[in-house]
């Protein structure tokens, strides 16, 4: 009777051990078996949703069916983040984010999600490199000369940004930190509203994402003195990168990634994972990639999620340091 019993336990947990097998290899063999939305989390035609596109068309094939994009913006990510954790996690609602995922846990006041615990991570789609421009008329051709003009003058130079919190406001502070010089922060209502001022010399500087400062980089409108990336951009192959200017380990940029709701089965986030990858690879899509000023990154989920843990660790020190905030 004994010996009974225990096989009967020993049948129930090898079945219990085996379900969650079983509903892998279901969701891998039936999914998907109709269009996948995939959340943006700015509004239609900015850098992040034509990557978004670009990459969800040509996912369209490999998975056999159609990826929706559905733009969400506001809350500095936050609005389209949420939408996506309170989604049901069968794979088909996807978040293509972007870098101030990373940030916001140390600007805002409270979050409405975790990052780690109500998010699964897929692949980092992408890189947009960010490149320290000054307007023709700073007589600094070198970061360094930049940095000893702003030593030189009491009230040290001014920068632009897109706006208080960003990426690349966060990067100019650390910047500012790590050469101990006077740098004082002009925040914009994004990054098209302060290209006039910079372009007319108003303001001297920006530490901005590559793709709008690439072309009157070229016709020579401003002048661009370092690339913040551990190797030199092949679109600005004559631009030292800053580690080379004297900031070893210097990197700072924009990204963007793919998530989906936390719970969804492991056999879904592989595949997406896989196909992404092979995705990035493709001649076609790393040529557009390079016309944005982008390049592409792909990888493993673990190294995405150690990724994601470096960056939210180190912004929280920039803003710890800096008192930087949102607003």
């Amino acid at each position: 009777m004994a010996a009974t019993r225990l096989s009967r336990r020993t049948l129930a947990a090898s079945l219990a051990a085996a379900l969650p097998l079983t509903r892998i290899a279901t969701a891998q063999e039936t999914w998907p078996t109709r269009p996948v939305r995939v959340i943006v989390p700015f509004a239609a035609g900015g850098s992040t949703d034509i990557l978004a596109r670009l990459v969800s068309q040509h996912l369209a094939e490999p998975l056999g069916q159609q990826l929706i994009i559905e733009n969400k913006p506001g809350g500095a990510t936050n609005i389209a983040a949420e939408y996506v954790v309170k989604s049901r996690p069968d794979g088909y609602t996807l978040l293509f984010g972007a870098a101030a995922m990373s940030t916001n846990p140390s600007l805002l006041p409270s979050m409405p999600y975790d990052l780690f615990r109500d998010l699964a991570p897929i692949t980092v789609i992408g890189r947009t490199p960010l490149v320290l421009v000054v307007h023709p008329a700073v007589p600094a051709r070198t970061v360094g000369e930049l940095l000893e003009l702003a030593r030189s003058r009491p009230e040290g130079l001014n920068y632009a940004t897109g706006g208080n919190g960003t990426i690349p406001h966060l990067a100019s502070e650390l910047l500012r930190s790590l050469a101990d010089v006077r740098l004082a922060h002009v925040p914009y209502r994004g990054q098209a509203t302060a290209m006039p001022d910079l372009l007319a010399g108003r303001v001297p500087m920006m530490l901005e994402s590559i793709p709008p400062l690439l072309p009157v980089i070229r016709n020579g409108q401003l002048r661009a003195l370092a690339v913040a990336e551990p190797e030199r951009l092949a679109v600005l192959p004559e631009v030292p990168t800053l580690a080379e200017s004297g900031f070893p380990g210097f990197s700072a940029a924009a990204w963007n990634a793919l998530w989906a709701p936390a719970g969804t089965p492991a056999a879904i986030i592989a595949r997406v994972n896989r196909d992404a990858n092979a995705v990035l690879r493709e001649p076609a899509v790393q040529a557009r990639f390079a016309e944005l000023g982008a390049r592409p990154v792909g990888g493993t989920v673990e190294e995405m999620d150690r990724f994601l843990r470096a960056e939210v660790a180190q912004w929280a020190e920039v803003i710890r340091r800096s008192g930087a905030t949102a607003n």
